[in-house]
Order: structure tokens, then C-alpha cells, then sequence
């Protein structure tokens, strides 16, 4: 039961931490083998892994950001493309306005946010911009109930590009999210020429200053508003626009398509996004699209660099389990004499000393040997045998005083005249192996710190009918 206990709690504390790391991993993560819409993880005409690449084969650092915050020190262009219905990192439900404040902190500090976007978010509230995407047949029912508050904006498109959502997914987003054919979308392909002051001496074909935009939302900018820059429009209104804010800029494109794999090689989508973007770092948003995860355990151990100590850790409750698995304990009570196997044993040894070594060898082996054995239990040299008795309890004493007194005798039996008759010498044969096992008790009693009783000569079939060799 010792050894259990101790193995199984320090199992089960590992497998607790282990399901807790991995479930706080994944009860947070984003995203699958399905990533979503505009994701750099996608390969397919949808994805934007293509402008990934193209930024690092251009030789420009690429982070693709999949946490709800930009890093501490970070600095670059953002680009940011949302699905038509969320707008991710560019909002702070935190507060009443629902625009990131500290992305607008950061753009103003010299750094540059790309934002292709189909629908309003907050920060398009905070500039005060109308966007017009997700066209749907105009109904002049509702346009009866619903009167257009924008007044006091510039000259409207025409009401069937009214922005009101859809009850259900435009063709071309259905289109997009089955991971069907790119020709499909053709009908919502729009071709718009785009002009930008930084190209203006260029000498490109013009078939490659235009735009192919899919689908695009139009920008209605207040009519006081002078400082934003319209860089593409169409007869219904500008679809990118930009703007200084502090020392950075924001850009807005009314259409993914061109930044996207299936688009990015068409028209002059790729002109226009080396002219607009400066040469700094690109940051991708993966978090806003939904690719991505939210701080974590493991996040916060790698960040800090505590997952060696975390692995170092676990190593030590394992091998502070493994040492706590215990002996099995001695059991209390007279110890057992040696068994039949081991008297055989013991008998043949002696059998054999006797056909091989003469008396006085035979005997000073054995008590070479009673004499080293008892000191080895005493933890001694044999010359401080006397000075460590004193610690032990008189019953050892006196058990050792009794085999130093009988091997006296038979080394003065050895020196008689009627040492050589046989009756003699097979006494002393059995004095000694009597000597070997008693001396085998009295280790015994030392090694247990207690008395396990003598038992009778007789018990003992080599020492069966000994007799004293004096």
C-alpha cells in the first residue's frame, strides 16, 4: 500500500495536467482543416496564402497575427480582410464606440492599416464613412419604412445599391464558402482603373492600372471631410480610399478579390499593392477571419520560457513517486533458520574443505570466516570488535563470548596427542559447522537489532549429534 499511494497520485496529478494544458489549448483555438475565408492557411482561389509568399519572397518580414491584440512593439502594415459580416480586430465592444482605440494609436505612430472590407465596421463609424456593400434587389416597400439618412452625404448611387443586408449569403459569398469554381464568380467581377500618386510617372500599359475587384463596396464620404484621397472609383462611388492619421496611413478597399490567390495575379492587382504599401514588415490578420487562438496556458508558459521548468517539474514528481514506491517490510518475529537447501549447501562446502584442506587450514578458514562475518555486521575492522560490542545487548556479547570460547577449545584439541583418531577429528568437523551457523544467527540478531532465540543444536542436521572437541 506504500508504494501505491504515492504512484497513484503522481499520476494522476500528471494526467490532470496534462488534459488541462490540452483543453485550455483547444477550448480556445480557432480555425480547423476548413480554415475560413481570406485565411493565409487557405492554398485555394479564397485564401491569401499567395500574398504571404510573395511578401517573403520579397525578402519583407511576414507575421501572420493570430491573437486579438497586436503585439507589444510591433510595428509594420496591417492588413486586415474580414468576411462580410464581422469586422474582428478592428472592434473594442469594450467601449461605447465600438472602434479599437489602440489600433488608432498605432496606426498614428507612423504604421499603416490596409482594411478590405465589403460591409461598415467601427472604425468606418469613426471616420463617419457609409459603406455600401451586400447589394440586394431594392423593395419599395421597405424603402417606404426605411428613409435613407444620408442627407447630408454626398450624391447617393442609384436606390437598388442601397446597402441592406441580406437574409441570406450573396450568390458569390455561397460561391466562395462552397470552394466552387473561380469563373463562377465572373458576374460580380468589376474592372476599375485606380490612380495613385506615387505611379503617377510611371510608364505601365494601361491595361494593368486597373482593379479587378469582386463585388465591391462603395464609400460615402461627408461632404466636409477633405481629407481623404479617393484612389479608385466607379460611376456609383469611390471603392478605395485613404487617408493620413497622425504619422500613419489607413487605407480602405471596398473588395478582397485583389488580394486574394485567385485574384492577386489579375489586372494591376499586384502593381497596386506594391505602390500603396510602404517597405516595412507586413502583419496578415488571421484572427479576424477566425484563424487563429486566444492567449493560453501554453501561450503564457512560452512566452515567459517556463516550459522547461514545467517539463523539469514533472521529471521530479516522477522521480519523487518512483522513490516513494517502498521495500516490502521485514516481518516481525524469530527469524527462520536456513532451509533444507541451504544446509545441503553448507554441508557440501564442508565436505569439500574437509577432502581439500588439512585440519589446522580447515580451521583457520573458519575462523577467518565467523570472525570477518561478525565484524562486517558490526561495521568494523576485526582488531575493534571489542570496542563496538559494548554498544550491543548482552545477549550478542555473550553469543560471541560463547564461539570465541569454543574455538579456543578446538584449536587446543587440534595440539593434543589423540587429535589424529577419527572420533576426534569428526567432533571437531561438527564443532565447526556448528560454529558457521551459529555465528549466521548471531549476524542475524546484529543486521535485526533484536534476539531471534537460539534453537537447539539438533535442529540442525550437519550438526546433529555434535559433541564438544575439546
Amino acid at each position: 500500500m506504500r508504494k501505491i499511494i504515492p504512484v497513484s497520485l503522481a499520476l494522476a496529478f500528471f494526467t490532470l495536467l496534462i488534459w488541462l494544458l490540452v483543453d485550455l489549448a483547444w477550448s480556445t483555438a480557432r480555425g480547423g482543416s476548413q480554415m475560413p475565408l481570406y485565411s493565409a492557411y487557405r492554398f485555394d482561389p479564397y485564401g491569401s496564402a499567395a500574398l504571404a509568399q510573395f511578401f517573403h519572397a520579397a525578402g519583407r518580414r511576414v507575421t501572420l497575427l493570430t491573437h486579438p491584440i497586436l503585439p507589444h512593439g510591433t510595428a509594420g502594415v496591417l492588413i486586415n480582410a474580414t468576411d462580410p459580416y464581422t469586422s474582428g480586430i478592428l472592434e473594442d465592444y469594450s467601449t461605447p464606440k465600438h472602434y479599437n482605440p489602440h489600433l488608432l494609436h498605432w496606426i498614428a505612430d507612423g504604421n499603416t492599416l490596409i482594411d478590405f472590407t465589403q460591409n461598415a465596421t467601427g472604425l468606418t463609424a469613426f471616420f463617419k464613412l457609409r459603406v455600401l456593400g451586400l447589394a440586394k434587389p431594392w423593395d419599395s416597400a421597405q424603402h417606404k419604412h426605411h428613409k435613407s439618412p444620408q442627407k447630408k452625404h454626398a450624391k447617393l448611387p442609384p436606390p437598388h445599391h442601397l446597402f441592406l443586408l441580406p437574409e441570406n449569403a450573396p450568390a458569390w459569398v455561397t460561391i466562395m464558402q462552397n470552394g466552387r469554381s473561380p469563373h463562377l464568380l465572373a458576374p460580380w467581377i468589376k474592372n476599375v482603373p485606380w490612380h495613385y500618386s506615387r505611379a503617377a510617372g510611371s510608364h505601365l500599359p494601361a491595361q494593368r492600372r486597373l482593379l479587378q475587384l469582386l463585388a465591391p463596396a462603395y464609400f460615402i464620404i461627408p461632404q466636409k471631410d477633405t481629407h481623404w484621397q479617393i484612389l479608385a472609383k466607379t460611376k456609383f462611388g469611390p471603392v478605395v480610399i485613404e487617408r493620413h492619421l497622425g504619422r500613419g496611413r489607413v487605407i480602405f478597399v471596398g473588395s478582397p478579390w485583389l488580394m486574394l490567390n485567385g485574384g492577386i495575379a489579375h489586372a494591376g492587382n499586384l502593381d497596386f499593392l506594391q505602390a500603396v504599401l510602404p517597405d516595412k514588415p507586413v502583419i496578415l490578420d488571421q484572427w479576424s477571419l477566425g484563424a487563429g487562438h486566444n492567449y493560453t496556458t501554453l501561450d503564457i508558459l512560452r512566452r515567459y520560457g517556463l516550459i522547461p521548468a514545467l517539463l523539469e517539474l514533472i521529471v521530479l514528481l516522477l522521480a519523487y513517486a518512483w522513490s516513494c514506491r517502498g521495500y516490502p517490510a521485514v516481518p516481525a518475529g524469530d527469524s527462520k533458520g536456513p532451509v533444507r537447501s541451504s544446509v545441503e549447501h553448507i554441508a557440501m562446502l564442508g565436505h569439500l574443505y574437509q577432502s581439500s584442506l588439512s585440519e589446522p587450514e580447515l580451521f583457520q578458514w573458519v575462523n577467518h570466516e565467523i570472525t570477518h562475518r561478525i565484524a562486517a555486521a558490526l561495521r568494523c575492522r576485526p582488531e575493534q570488535m571489542p570496542v563496538y560490542l559494548q554498544k550491543q545487548p548482552e545477549s550478542v556479547r555473550q553469543g560471541l563470548q560463547s564461539i570465541l570460547v569454543r574455538l579456543q577449545m578446538v584449536e587446543r584439541g587440534l595440539a593434543e596427542p589423540s587429535a589424529k583418531s577419527n572420533a576426534r577429528k569428526a567432533a571437531r568437523r561438527r564443532t565447526l559447522a556448528d560454529l558457521i551457523t551459529q555465528s549466521w544467527h548471531l549476524v542475524k540478531e546484529i543486521q535485526h537489532g533484536r534476539n531471534p532465540g537460539s534453537k537447539p543444536a539438533t535442529d540442525n542436521p550437519v550438526a546433529a549429534g555434535r559433541k564438544d572437541g575439546n
